[in-house]
């Protein structure tokens, strides 16, 4: 008979153990032994076969008779308790993002642009939005321009431009509200002041050629030789 688990073998070496730790008849050896292999079969770690041969062995001496093995319970077939059906969760209504004046910053871009003499940095995104059931609206074309800009815009932050936004039309706009962080965006050296400055400075260089132009003439007109009237005979 085969002994796959090598219990025969674990008997005898447990056996062993303790003809050399108890001083009791073979019955109480057996007793312990028995108890032992009993607590190897529920998996006991080594400290835990020990007490129960030791266990047994002390009751031997008491009673006379080995300690009677717990019954195994019985094993019982479990069933599942049944899956109560429960329907699907009904998806969250988004509610609607953005106004007529505000949305979600998507597609920002940054470039630089030369006026004048003067360069500008130039802010181009749109604001997404959508209505109450999650359906897009028209997105806000926005451009803002200036030598620098006080705050700052990223992607996904909710902007508003301060007016209502006609479809088909790029807002241009020097400052918007930044309400994700709460905070005023600005652009700081508006292009027109340039553009002013520089035709400033045409006018008066035409101005200044213009009246040199004139006072030339005059001098001219003022250092030119008369003939002599002759005088009748």
């Amino acid at each position: 008979m085969t002994d796959p688990d090598g219990l025969a073998d674990k008997r005898a070496k447990w056996q062993r153990y303790f003809e050399g730790r108890l001083t009791g008849s073979d019955a109480e050896i057996r007793a312990a032994t028995d108890a032992a292999m009993d607590a190897i079969r529920r998996r006991a770690d080594v400290n835990g076969v020990i007490e129960a041969g030791l266990a047994a062995a002390r009751q031997f001496r008491a009673t006379g008779s080995a300690p009677t093995p717990p019954a195994a319970p019985p094993r019982t077939q479990s069933t599942a308790a049944p899956r109560v059906p429960t329907s699907a969760p009904r998806a969250a209504s988004r509610g609607p993002v953005g106004t007529a004046s505000s949305g979600i910053v998507n597609g920002f871009q940054q470039r630089q642009e030369m006026i004048g003499r003067t360069y500008f940095t130039v802010w181009n995104f749109r604001l997404e939005r959508s209505d109450e059931a999650g359906r897009p609206l028209p997105a806000i074309p926005v451009e803002m321009k200036g030598r620098y800009f006080n705050g700052a815009i990223s992607n996904g932050d909710l902007v508003d431009v301060g007016r209502s936004f006609t479809p088909g039309k790029l807002v241009r706009t020097n400052r918007v509200r930044n309400a994700t962080v709460g905070v005023d965006v600005s652009a700081v050296g508006r292009q027109f002041r340039v553009l002013r400055g520089v035709f400033i400075a045409i006018f008066v260089v035409i101005a200044l050629c213009i009246f040199g132009l004139i006072i030339s003439v005059m001098l001219d007109i003022q250092s030119f030789d008369l003939p002599d009237p002759q005088l009748p005979e």
